[in-house]
């Protein structure tokens, strides 16, 4: 049991009990947007990444690439196939056409691939350009065949997957 202390119960001259006053409510009762608190956590992260740098920029390469191997790896709703007519041709119903439609919405969609160059390019040998301080790489030693490590929804801009067993094919 506590002690009674007075002064946390103020009364009015006439004896009762008066309103206390108090602070505003420091949390809420209603759940708040986790999408937006966990972005705010990434501003911070974000931060605390740039001024790690400064001191361990290896530590800092390396939460990259592991953070590259989760985003990588997120299991994402899969964009599904469907053939539908063009709107525009109502004259044509008899020539559909295949289009991938947005997991989250049902709409139609295309895919926009996010891709990251994660490769050692060797530096030219003799191509060390001490009056113009730069340096030169054999970009064309390197085999350029990469996919893409995470695929948006063009009509949500939220993470998707490539429908059901489809993998990425290159130019």
């Amino acid at each position: 049991m506590t002690t009674f202390t007075e002064s946390d119960h103020p009364r009015a001259t006439t004896g009762e009990f008066t309103t206390k006053a108090q602070s505003a409510p420091e949390t809420s009762l209603t759940a708040g947007d986790p999408r937006a608190a966990a972005k705010a956590r990434i501003e911070e992260l974000q931060a605390e990444l740039a001024e790690l740098a400064a001191h361990d920029p290896d530590l800092v390469a390396g939460a990259a690439f592991a953070l590259l191997n989760t985003v990588t790896n997120v299991d994402a709703p899969a964009a599904t196939v469907s053939q539908t007519t063009d709107p525009d041709y109502p004259d044509y119903p008899d020539e559909p056409y295949d289009t991938l439609l947005d997991p989250y919405t049902g709409e139609p969609t295309t895919l926009v691939a996010l891709d990251m160059a994660v490769r050692e390019i060797p530096q030219a040998e003799g191509d060390l350009d001490v009056a113009n301080q730069s340096l030169s790489f054999h970009y064309s030693d390197v085999d350029s065949d990469f996919d893409g490590y995470a695929y948006r929804s063009s009509a949500t801009g939220r993470f998707v997957s490539m429908p059901a067993g489809w993998i990425e094919g290159g130019y």
